[in-house]
């Protein structure tokens, strides 16, 4: 039976390796808690700025609304979002972000200038006019 018991040296390292798995483990686990909160931060961020951008909608379109009810009248055609007097003449931008103008549906009827910085977060805008 002495040969099935393990001598104490190698019980040592044995337990050193568990603790170095253990260690590692928890090294593993804090990243993660780290890189959960950063994207809990982001969802929140995108959160607040797509409720924004959904007011935003809701306000050019009442504005639309507003415009085709006084009926057609010169310079009443497709405006981009900055134009809306309720809006005034701000468009959102971020740092670096270009001031130049496209249209998200190339030169089509019913479509919504946006930036270059738009088209590339995904924007598709489009009324129906």
């Amino acid at each position: 039976m002495a040969g099935a018991a393990e001598p104490p040296g190698r019980a040592a390292e044995y337990l050193q390796e568990l603790t170095r798995i253990v260690a590692a483990q928890q090294g593993l686990l804090a990243r993660r808690r780290r890189r959960i909160e950063e994207l809990e931060r982001q969802v929140a961020r995108l959160s607040r700025e797509n409720a924004g951008l959904l007011e935003r909608h809701r306000r050019h379109l009442a504005a639309c609304a507003r415009r085709a009810d006084r009926g057609p009248g010169p310079g009443l055609g497709p405006q981009p979002l900055g134009a809306v007097p309720e809006l005034g003449s701000r468009l959102d931008k971020s740092e670096g972000e270009s001031s130049r103008s496209v249209s998200a549906m190339g030169d089509q009827t019913g479509s919504v200038p946006v930036t270059e910085a738009e088209l590339a977060r995904g924007a598709q805008i489009t009324t129906s006019l």
